[in-house]
This record gives C-alpha cells, structure tokens and sequence, in this order.
C-alpha cells in the first residue's frame, strides 16, 4: 500500500465530508491510448492505495490536524487566519484519508449520470432544473447530472489545453471511500 497525496477544493472537500463525492477525474498525462499500459502508471495509485487530501489551511502551532483550520469549512478559529495554499499542505495537516477500490481510463465525456452523481452532483429543489454542481460561485442548475459534471469540469480545467469536456480527454476515473 502506497499513500500519496491528493488536491481538492474546498466545494469538493465538502462534498466528500458530506458523502456525496467518491469519484474523482483526472486527466492522463501520456500519449499512449493503451488502457493496459496506461492502468500500470496511474500517479494516484491503485485499488488498496491511500490519498491523503491536500486543502487550503491555516493554523497548525502544534503541528497536529486539531490545530488546524480548514478554509472547506467556512469558519476559522484563528483571527484573520493567514490561508495556505493546498499544494503546501502538509501530511500531518491532512484530515481526510481516502482509500483507492476503483482505478479505470475512459475518455472523460464517457461519465455515467450514475458516476457523475459520485462526483459531487447534487439534486436541487428545482423541478424544471433539478440537478446543481457543488462551486457556490457558479450555482447553476441543470437539466441533468452529466450536463452538470460538464460544468463544473470545465470551470475547473476547461482553460488547460486538451483538457476541455470539448475536447474528450483520457482520464482517470478513480473511485475511492472515506477512511475514518
């Protein structure tokens, strides 16, 4: 078993804290389309594997998770708490552990509304329009899950080269469940 770590936003954080997350996509960074090589050099690991979530945070004095605040949560202990980028989380500061049962490729507009469920999308109170995704900024709703996943992956890496839902990438489908 191998544990590496793993970055989310804070809309995803939530989502995950709240169980509505247990997919995550991620674009595959090789130019090979064989599936069999390309399931062998996955960077997020393997079914068994552990993530370690990476979130913006403050605090930490003690250098322990109950001495650190999560930006995720919406309220800070700390007075003007100075936030700190994901990336620069450290593993001792991480709160969610995430177990890997689920690695496969698949071209990214290839999302079941089933998966796209799993990645956060959320029902609304809206008939005509009963799906949302989960980036406050946005708070749009849609007509179905996947019209939703489309959006809010292209608010996230939409701008990247290659990376549109447009453009179809390969990704990882990684399936995961919350450790306590």
């Amino acid at each position: 078993m191998k544990e590496r770590p793993i970055l989310f936003s804070g809309p995803m954080v939530r989502a995950i804290l709240e169980d509505r997350k247990t997919q995550t996509r991620r674009v595959v960074r090789v130019d090979e389309d064989d599936r069999n090589v390309l399931l062998s050099r996955c960077s997020y690991g393997q079914p068994g594997d552990r993530l370690w979530v990476r979130e913006t945070w403050a605090g930490g004095i003690d250098k322990t998770p109950n001495s650190v605040d999560y930006r995720a949560d919406g309220h800070s202990y700390v007075v003007e708490p100075k936030w700190r980028p994901s990336i620069h989380m450290p593993r001792w500061a991480s709160r969610l552990t995430l177990e890997v049962t689920k690695v496969r490729v698949q071209r990214l507009q290839g999302i079941s509304v089933e998966e796209a469920r799993a990645e956060g999308i959320e029902r609304s109170n809206d008939e005509r329009w009963p799906w949302r995704n989960y980036d406050p900024l946005d708070g749009a709703s849609f007509v179905n899950a996947t019209t939703s996943f489309m959006s809010l992956w292209n608010s996230i890496n939409g701008a990247r080269a290659d990376c549109s839902w447009e453009e179809n990438p390969w990704v990882w489908a990684i399936t995961f469940r919350r450790l306590p």
